[in-house]
């Protein structure tokens, strides 16, 4: 037992001169070392720390501890970490000092064969308890960087170019929809119109007004789109004379007895007044004698207001109805074979008909007679409601 405890002694001290010749050496030539790169001797052949690390068990100290603990308790920290520092680079210890190459090998030996038998190194007292739990694995420098979420971009919510383009959708094209629903409304199928109803409606009218005002008709319409845009023009603007001065006798009651010809018209800037409208535009223009048939003075001898707004595609159906139902309603016109009495429309506007009494039998029920007697019912201008 003694030879054995000498042996050891023997071992110790001469690790411990070994270990101590080796830290001078490396501390002269590697002051900057980093403390952590520490790992296990089998993987590092080169380059031992020498700062202040953990404090770790030496192979040498677990051989000691079962014979002399005081021993052990008595070594200083630093010199502990110089001991397993060299003990963990034995290597490098031994290619500096070959003079003791078997030594270093029976203390390997020796390591080996007590560490099963000593207890666990948590019964030592380590001098700083903290350290051990932050630097137990080798000092790898992981920077683990936390992705940067994306920047919440004040552009996310930008409709592009082409979106804004997308978006952008073409002016609806000009309607009479308010128009006729004003008309399907207060009109009946005879022409009589409710201006009680229509005065109470105002606002719808003063609205479609506004949109003639502000989509005059275009070089590109059609003709039959034109004029049933003038026609329903005419009308509105005569049907808003009387809801504006309603309620009211006659139309001649207004503007000293002659409206027609007051320019209180606005359309696309331009200004117009009734007669403009249908005299110098649906007549001259178009030289349309059946328009007589579809505009409407706000009279009972005037032809009877259609109870629907004049559109493109109904104006030549509408324009031979209406034409029709004027010259056979006995209320504007009385036809017999030799005897006629006609609207005093076909009298002011003779010119515009050519052959009155052609234009006459074309649509008439009644069988006339060439050389039929011709005259004129007087006109009644009182209101049409």
């Amino acid at each position: 037992m003694n030879n054995h405890m000498q042996k050891l002694i023997w071992t110790f001290i001469m690790v411990f001169s070994i270990s101590f010749m080796a830290c001078k050496q490396t501390n002269e030539t590697n002051n900057e070392t980093d403390s952590t790169t520490t790992v296990d001797s089998a993987e590092i052949d080169t380059s031992v720390d020498t700062d202040d690390t953990q404090p770790m068990e030496t192979t040498i100290a677990d051989a000691t501890t079962t014979d002399n603990q005081s021993d052990e308790k008595e070594v200083k920290p630093k010199e502990k970490t110089s001991e397993k520092t060299t003990s963990d680079k034995k290597q490098t210890a031994t290619n500096n000092t070959s003079s003791k190459p078997k030594t270093v090998t029976s203390q390997t030996t020796t390591t080996t064969t007590t560490t099963t038998t000593e207890p666990k190194v948590s019964s030592k007292k380590s001098p700083e308890p903290v350290e051990p739990i932050e630097d137990t694995s080798p000092k790898t420098t992981t920077t683990t960087s936390t992705p940067k979420e994306p920047e919440p971009s004040d552009k996310k919510n930008e409709p592009t170019v082409d979106e804004d383009k997308e978006k952008v959708k073409p002016a609806p094209e000009f309607s009479h929809s308010d128009w006729d629903g004003l008309l399907r409304k207060h009109v009946n199928s005879s022409g009589k119109v409710d201006y009680a109803g229509l005065k109470a409606d105002k606002g719808i009218l003063d609205g479609y007004i506004k949109n003639l005002q502000v989509n005059p008709p275009q070089s590109d319409w059609s003709k039959n789109k034109t004029m049933a845009y003038w026609i329903n023009a005419y009308n509105a603007y005569t049907v808003k004379l009387i809801v504006d001065n309603y309620p009211v006798k006659s139309i001649r009651d207004l503007n000293g007895g002659n409206p027609w010809d007051v320019k209180n018209i606005t359309i696309g800037g331009q200004k117009y007044s009734l007669n403009e409208i249908e005299k110098d535009i649906l007549l001259k223009k178009y030289k349309e004698p059946r328009v007589h048939f579809a505009v409407n003075c706000a009279a009972k001898s005037c032809p009877a207001l259609l109870n629907q707004a004049w559109t493109e595609s109904n104006i030549q159906a509408k324009f031979e109805q209406q034409t029709l139902k004027f010259i056979n309603n006995r209320q504007y016109n009385k036809l017999d074979k030799r005897e006629v009495e006609l609207s005093k429309i076909f009298d002011w506007y003779a010119s515009d008909f050519g052959d009155v009494l052609g234009f006459i039998r074309k649509y008439s029920d009644t069988e006339i007679k060439d050389n039929a007697n011709i005259s004129y019912i007087p006109y009644d201008w009182s209101l049409n409601n």
